[in-house]
């Protein structure tokens, strides 16, 4: 039944003697059905409602979580169980021709159960005898190349302005502001990147003018600066800045971008904005939340009805290699667009975890739909108070052969996990003898191990004093030693702990979430015998020695400075980069090996 228009409602009147048709039992249906899909629509909206998750099972093969959802037209899909489709084997794959693939799913119908009708022979000019008994509800997958359209209505339009800055083939930049704000409250400025092409690197710039608004260091500009090379990740990215009114605004206000401002500094040639781009924005002394609910109940049926019916949901965004006869997925990212829907139980649930979560319990705004919602977390903050945030490791430390006193040795770079800003940093040695640790078990020594020496304690350490340089816009921290005396050891291990302590000052903070590493290239065809090489890209942390390894067995090799050299053979091999100091942080990058000129 795929009858959009839900209203006016009809349904039948039944009396004795009356004369019951096929008409009648179709329209009985359609009430029950566009009842129901009415309320879903107008009471919960479209999105996921549980499950639906994608994985991404092999280099062809992705997985769908079963899980249920409802469509813009407010009807149920339910996927049952798991399923596993080969990318390709998916509808819409052949016709798509470019590197980033959506995956949706659509509410469908199929016929079903066919039986033997004696009314159906009579007027059918096959001569067919059979009729289908059931409609079977189901759903359908697909794949697009092309995102969701924007709707021509939507709530957030009467609070949020979004104008595109500049737009080609390869990037679109669209600023957001809100149109309507809180006398006294901050509000942001979002700039989403959306990269087409993401092996081109793009860097800009541009500036803002808030004549009406401070920034957070108090001037009236704000300066967009977009490095696709410190940014480190591929596709969408989202910049943040903040925006306070002060006392005395007028209730008319905008900013604008300056259009002599737009510099791109490694493309040349591109035009620049021919006229400045405004927002206005009003200034209201009313609540927000107040005004939002005044508007949300204010909405017609008309224009709330005003809705993509015929929408999908996209479950995944879907990046990968291509090439005539075959393909590589690098990437999946699992709802792109947010479609989830939101409903009291979550309410529900909040409420109850508040009692141990404060952070919970105040009231929040509901999440927002839009494809990239940018969002901060500081782990320590949210710890109880006096609690510390803390992390700890080992870093072996080489001596070298035949080391001398006064000489000192350095570890590389340690991410100590804790996100920017200061920390206090605690280190000791670790014993490294296996006869002591056979006797005592494992102990560790902080301070200068000479004070022990002579005495029941003593460890067999060398005399020595143990630095640290804690790098505080990087995360991250070196050890230094310097020998009091030469030891006997090859290299010493250096127990450290960091501790972060709730409400220290953080230049700017970064959760253990937000730490990446990135390979540059992700992809690269090479011939048989050709070196190439592969950079690690670090992600709010800095640089560390990485281990590069080829996971397939005679798949080429790969020095330790990210020279690649590919094998004899022609073929399609994983190139696997790991951080030293830390483990957690791996990443990986595909090369075709093949001919030059073949297909």
């Amino acid at each position: 039944m795929k009858n959009l228009n839900y209203y006016p409602f009809e349904r039948n009147k039944f009396f004795y003697g009356k004369l019951l048709t096929v008409a009648d039992f179709e329209l009985e249906q359609k009430y029950m059905n566009d009842k129901r899909r009415f309320l879903n629509r107008y009471l919960f909206g479209s999105g996921v409602i549980c499950g639906l998750s994608t994985y991404s099972v092999d280099d062809s093969s992705i997985m769908i979580e079963s899980g249920a959802a409802i469509d813009g037209s407010g009807r149920e899909i339910a996927v049952y169980e798991s399923i596993i489709r080969k990318l390709s084997g998916i509808d819409g794959y052949e016709a798509s021709s470019g590197t980033v693939l959506y995956l949706c799913v659509e509410y469908s119908e199929e016929l079903s159960d066919p039986v033997y009708s004696i009314a159906h022979t009579l007027g059918d000019a096959t001569g067919s005898s059979s009729e289908f008994n059931r409609v079977k509800e189901s759903f359908h997958l697909f794949i697009t190349d092309k995102e969701p359209e924007p709707l021509p209505y939507s709530l957030i339009d009467d609070f949020i302005t979004r104008k595109v800055i500049f737009s080609n083939k390869d990037i679109t930049v669209t600023q957001s502001v809100p149109c309507i704000i809180s006398g006294s409250g901050p509000f942001n400025v979002n700039v989403d990147i959306v990269k087409h092409t993401p092996e081109q690197d793009f860097s800009f710039e541009y500036i803002i003018n808030t004549p009406y608004f401070n920034t957070q260091d108090g001037s009236e500009t704000i300066r967009v600066v977009f490095d696709d090379l410190q940014a480190g990740l591929p596709g969408k990215h989202t910049l943040t800045y903040t925006l306070t009114p002060p006392g005395g605004t007028p209730t008319e206000a905008s900013i604008a971008v300056v259009p002599q401002s737009l510099k791109f500094k490694v493309q040349k040639g591109l035009p620049a904005l021919s006229a400045a781009i405004s927002f206005d924005i009003a200034v209201s002394q009313e609540d927000l939340y107040q005004m939002i609910e005044q508007k949300y109940f204010s909405v017609s049926m008309e224009e709330a009805s005003v809705s993509k019916q015929n929408s999908p949901i996209y479950l995944s965004r879907i990046e990968i290699f291509r090439s005539s006869t075959a393909y590589i997925i690098e990437s999946l990212k699992p709802m792109p667009f947010n479609q989830y829907v939101y409903n009291p139980q979550i309410s529900h649930l909040k409420t109850r975890l508040g009692c141990f979560f404060p952070s919970l319990a105040k009231d929040s705004p509901a999440p927002d739909a839009s494809p990239m919602p940018c969002t901060e977390r500081n782990e320590a903050a949210s710890l109880p108070a006096g609690e510390p945030s803390s992390s700890s490791g080992i870093v072996e430390i080489p001596l070298g052969f035949n080391p001398r006193p006064k000489q000192k040795f350095y570890s590389e770079e340690i991410m100590h996990g804790l996100g920017k800003g200061p920390v206090t940093i605690i280190m000791g040695i670790e014993s490294s003898s296996v006869n002591e640790m056979l006797f005592r078990g494992n102990f560790t020594t902080y301070g200068n191990p000479e004070i022990f020496q002579g005495s029941e304690h003593g460890s067999g350490l060398p005399s020595c004093e143990i630095a640290a340089m804690n790098y505080e816009e990087r995360g991250t921290f070196v050890v230094g030693i310097k020998l009091l005396e030469a030891p006997s050891a090859l290299y010493l291990k250096i127990k450290w702990h960091a501790v972060k302590r709730p409400g220290a000052p953080s230049a700017s903070p970064a959760s253990r979430q937000d730490i990446c590493l990135f390979v540059k290239p992700n992809t690269i065809v090479v011939a048989p015998r050709e070196t190439t090489y592969f950079k690690p890209i670090f992600y709010n942390t800095g640089e560390t020695p990485c281990n590069w390894t080829v996971v397939e067995e005679n798949g080429g090799t790969v020095a330790p400075n990210g020279e690649y050299t590919a094998p004899n053979r022609e073929g399609v091999y994983e190139i696997n980069v790991q951080s030293i100091s830390n483990p957690d942080l791996k990443a990986s990058a595909f090369v075709v090996v093949k001919e030059k000129g073949a297909s």
